[in-house]
């Protein structure tokens, strides 16, 4: 299944720590969905789909401010 990620996967993908990969999922449970990406409990394992990271990623893209004259 390459369409699946651990935790790691998504921290080294990232470039960040599990605890912050963590951290976001901890804040997702919370009540915030745009902290992280959607993830699914198998078990006591945490994965999540690649498609659905590349989408949350996709979804936090910064836009400039609009200057107003």
């Amino acid at each position: 299944m390459d369409d699946v990620m651990t935790t790691d996967d998504v921290a080294t993908d990232f470039k960040v720590s599990n605890r912050t990969v963590r951290s976001w999922r901890a804040r997702r449970l919370a009540g915030d969905l745009e902290a992280g990406p959607p993830f699914y409990r198998i078990g006591d394992q945490i994965r999540y789909r690649r498609s659905e990271v590349e989408e949350w990623f996709d979804a936090q893209r910064a836009e400039p401010a609009t200057a107003t004259a």
